[in-house]
């Protein structure tokens, strides 16, 4: 049994939440969580806890666990919060601001962590003196491992680029499209896009991205996301919000050039974790070219 520094100051029922692991109870007051009653399990998901903030001092202290989720609202994570566990590899959400004094040291076997920007970081925070806030302060933003010397190492995250298989040399203009069916594309051919590896580095990215809005104004890109609605990732963007996966997903792009056109115009693919520490976040910016044209009104001879 584990409860944080000050754990029931001025607590009041509704602050005592059931976490994941019943029959553990999770100690939350003024949107920290302090720390629990019972034994958590031992690959820890508070992602359910969104809106706490912030990790009390001691909060998990010598609990054993293995894994470690936390909710992207957590900016700060306290003093030894997960000393002495049994973790191997962390992810911290973008939230994170700043990470006590030896929170997750003497985890023994902890060799890899993935950590956002601008992160304040204390004391010895991870095993092996202050080797890790060290390679940090150099390498900012993204994925380390541990060497067998105690050191870390930055690794350095595959490069993408998008793929588009069955874009047209021309394009016809035509009506623009509001509230489509699918009945509407009848008799055009999709272009197949897909996000590919360019170069081949250390890591693949493990966050989550999401394309852009292209603001083009000379045509619209419909897609179908996986509930059956159109988008415009001309004017929305392709994805959730909270981003998605890099995987060899394919989605059919149908476009719809509204006005004549001859130029090119641009992807982005967004960091949505900001993990990857790419200038504006921005994973991939290419251009793509694109043409059209009026329709041929010549009258055809009888």
């Amino acid at each position: 049994t584990s409860v944080g520094k000050g754990a029931f100051g001025g607590l009041t029922e509704d602050k005592i939440n059931v976490g994941a692991g019943f029959p553990t109870y999770y100690v939350v007051s003024n949107e920290a969580l302090l720390g629990h009653i019972g034994s958590p399990a031992p690959d820890l998901d508070l992602t359910g806890f969104e809106g706490v903030t912030s990790i009390g001092d001691e909060a998990f202290l010598g609990c054993g666990l293995t894994s470690v989720l936390l909710p992207d609202s957590v900016e700060s994570i306290g003093e030894l919060a997960f000393f002495k566990n049994d973790l191997e590899s962390i992810e911290l959400g973008r939230g994170i601001r700043s990470i006590g004094d030896y929170a997750f040291s003497f985890n023994e076997d902890l060799v890899r962590i993935t950590i956002g920007r601008g992160v304040e970081i204390g004391e010895e925070v991870l095993p092996y003196d202050n080797n890790f806030r060290d390679a940090y302060k150099a390498g900012g933003a993204g994925t380390y491992c541990r060497d067998e010397d105690g050191s870390w190492i930055k690794q350095e995250y595959h490069t993408y680029q998008f793929k588009l298989e069955g874009l047209a040399e021309e394009y016809e203009v035509m009506n623009g499209l509001e509230a489509p069916k699918d009945e509407d594309f009848t008799g055009i051919k999709p272009v197949k896009l897909s996000i590919v590896e360019d170069q081949t580095l250390d890591i693949p990215y493990c966050g989550l991205v999401r394309v852009a809005p292209v603001g083009a104004g000379n045509l619209q890109l419909w897609a179908k996301d996986t509930e059956g609605k159109w988008h415009d990732i001309n004017q929305v963007g392709w994805g959730p919000k909270e981003g998605f996966p890099i995987t060899n997903a394919v989605t059919d792009v149908y476009v719809i050039p509204i006005n004549p056109f001859e130029g090119s115009v641009t992807l982005k693919l967004i960091d949505i974790s900001e993990w990857y520490g790419a200038e504006d976040d921005v994973v991939i910016n290419q251009e793509i070219p694109v043409k059209s044209v009026e329709p041929d009104s010549t009258p055809s001879e009888s």
